[in-house]
């Protein structure tokens, strides 16, 4: 369904999110992208037995792989509660970084937004400082510590399980500023 919205969903492990939203907003067009190959297959035996025609999942790392979507296409991005690669010389493996923010932009149609979630501070807080170097963005989202969901009806396995277990959720939320912004 070209005519209508994509929203890119990287790093979907489960997919859970995904398929919920997929199901629940057949007016959208969703792609997952995820390194893990097992978990792909298995959103793709999903999307085959629940017959969605709005969901792809696609084996493939975010790092060195954004050249497979178009550009201008993105009317959303989210990235949830991705691996924080704590160890410092893992780090330039995290979804969010300089060389993300500075790609992303041209996949994106104009004020179209990233959501990111985590229930790691330090990721947050690294993030944060990243969107904001970044003139690209502009921060439409911050919340630091929450402990409710998102205003998209699907949740993810790991924003169920932090609302459950009662962990608060940094969320940042950004969208592609136009040049025309002062």
């Amino acid at each position: 369904h070209p005519e209508h919205p994509l929203h890119l969903d990287i790093g979907f492990a489960q997919g859970e999110f995904l398929l919920k939203s997929a199901i629940e907003n057949p007016s959208w067009n969703y792609v997952g992208l995820e390194i893990r190959a097992p978990l792909v297959e298995k959103l793709q035996r999903q999307i085959i037995a629940t017959k969605l025609t709005n969901l792809t999942a696609i084996a493939a790392s975010s790092l060195i792989n954004l050249n497979i979507i178009p550009d201008n296409s993105l009317d959303r991005v989210t990235v949830f509660f991705p691996d924080p690669c704590f160890k410092t010389r893992h780090q330039k493996r995290r979804i969010i970084n300089a060389r993300f923010l500075n790609e992303i932009p041209a996949k994106l149609k104009p004020k179209a937004g990233i959501l990111f979630q985590t229930d790691v501070e330090s990721l947050y807080t690294d993030t944060l400082e990243l969107i904001q170097n970044n003139k690209q963005f502009t921060i439409t989202l911050n919340e630091p510590s929450v402990h409710h969901s998102t205003t998209l009806s699907a949740r993810s396995y790991f924003e169920d399980r932090c609302l459950q277990m009662g962990w608060p959720i940094y969320r940042l939320g950004a969208v592609v500023s136009s040049c025309f912004d002062i």
